[in-house]
């Protein structure tokens, strides 16, 4: 893994079945897999989109977390124009939004 851009990436649609089904179309297609650690983090969260972002949340502001440790300094997140999961992920790194004066 290089130490560049880490891509992470959140697949939301507007069911829930519909997303699972997606994204094991997706893995399968791509020769993906994902970590059972992580498959057991979001079992039984199928109909309830809300507590899964917050997983998704953690689970790459832990990822990120552990990469900077290792001295990686550049993120990029992959969520699908989701501006509250990537606010959600800086807000649980320290990151904090500077206010922005109006404009005179």
């Amino acid at each position: 893994m290089s130490q560049g851009r880490h891509h992470l990436r959140d697949r939301a649609r507007h069911h829930a079945g519909d997303e699972l089904q997606a994204d094991d179309r997706l893995r399968r297609h791509r020769g993906a897999s994902v970590p059972r650690w992580l498959a057991t983090r979001f079992e039984g969260l199928g109909d309830d989109p809300e507590t899964r972002k917050l997983i998704a949340a953690t689970v790459v502001a832990e990822q990120v977390q552990g990469l900077a440790a290792q001295g990686v300094r550049e993120f990029h997140f992959y969520t699908l124009n989701r501006a509250d999961l990537t606010f959600a992920i800086c807000h649980l790194l320290g990151l904090r939004a500077h206010p922005v004066a109006a404009p005179a």
